[in-house]
């Protein structure tokens, strides 16, 4: 039998090792709070940036919405004014004196250090999806090279969709189509209300869209689009010719006659007015507008609707 003695050694040991395990569990306590504390600091940090980040963009939206609609009044200002007899002899007379023409050409204007480009175009210059002929928009199709078979897809396609019957036609897609296709939705059969509306057609491909819609508009209510300030795209489609065989055509005559050509009156007046704007980091904000001018109204200037955009600069 051990001596009280002899036990006391023995009883300091477990004392010991039960503090070394009290420690290490302390130990690791701490180790969990502080990599706690990390997690919730990086969080916070995080969310900070994000937050930084939100605000940044929406001072940026802010900035460029109250931008893009003083280009808006300082396109439909300069169309209101009224250019001399000598400035509407040719083309650079016109641009000489601060005259814009409404056929979709850049212009390039400043606010304070902020510089924008500008594109107004004669909305009657362009193609109605609702009101043209078959044979024109076969020509526009065919215009953007897409082939023979497929354009006579899409055309038919287009006109069932417009059309208010349920008639198949050859190449055509009624509400049976749709459904077979797996689309929630069948043929509209009632005119557009908005180009955007063309990536509802049943095989329509986005490439498709990308290229047809600079030329197209809901709202010119015309068969056949006024030829003055139309774009090459449309101008290729109404001489039922190639787009790229047209801007040869266009590059040639300006070859031969550079900017000398008469410009009679500026179209409207309805016009689609384009500003674009670099922000940081390479990307574009863009705003287009449906603005309707008229000198004389009560109302001289007002915009229809306005649309905005982020886009790349391969966009």
């Amino acid at each position: 039998m051990k001596t009280r003695h002899e036990a006391f050694p023995s009883a300091i040991g477990s004392l010991s090792k039960n503090q070394a395990h009290q420690r290490g569990i302390a130990l690791l306590l701490v180790l969990w709070v502080i990599t706690l504390l990390t997690i919730i600091a990086l969080g916070m940090t995080s969310t900070q940036r994000t937050e930084i980040a939100l605000a940044a963009n929406q001072v940026l939206s802010a900035t460029f919405r109250a931008q893009a609609d003083a280009a808006i009044y300082v396109a439909a200002l300069n169309l209101l004014t009224q250019p001399p007899p000598e400035a509407t002899a040719d083309r650079t007379a016109m641009e000489n004196m601060g005259f814009w023409v409404p056929d979709g050409q850049p212009q390039l204007w400043r606010l304070g250090e902020t510089a924008m480009e500008i594109r107004v175009i004669n909305e009657a210059s362009l193609i109605d999806l609702n009101q043209a002929e078959p044979g024109l928009l076969l020509a526009l199709l065919k215009a953007v090279g897409i082939e023979e078979q497929e354009s006579a897809r899409i055309l038919d396609a287009i006109l069932d969709w417009r059309d208010p019957d349920n008639l198949h036609l050859a190449n055509g897609a009624e509400d049976d189509d749709y459904a077979a296709a797996g689309l929630p939705y069948g043929a509209k059969d009632g005119p557009f209300d908005s180009v955007e509306e063309l990536r509802q057609l049943i095989g329509f491909k986005k490439e498709y869209f990308r290229a047809l819609a600079p030329a197209l508009t809901v709202y010119s209510g015309q068969a056949s689009p006024v030829p003055d300030f139309a774009p090459p795209l449309v101008q290729a489609a109404l001489q039922g010719i190639g787009l790229e065989e047209m801007e040869d055509r266009l590059a040639q005559e300006a070859e031969v006659m550079g900017q000398q050509t008469p410009v009679v009156g500026r179209g409207g007046p309805l016009y689609r007015i384009t500003v674009r704007w670099q922000g940081p980091g390479g990307a574009y904000r863009a705003m287009q507008a449906l603005t309707k001018v008229e000198a004389g109204s009560p109302s001289p200037v007002t915009v229809l609707w306005r649309r905005y955009a982020l886009i790349t600069e391969d966009e």
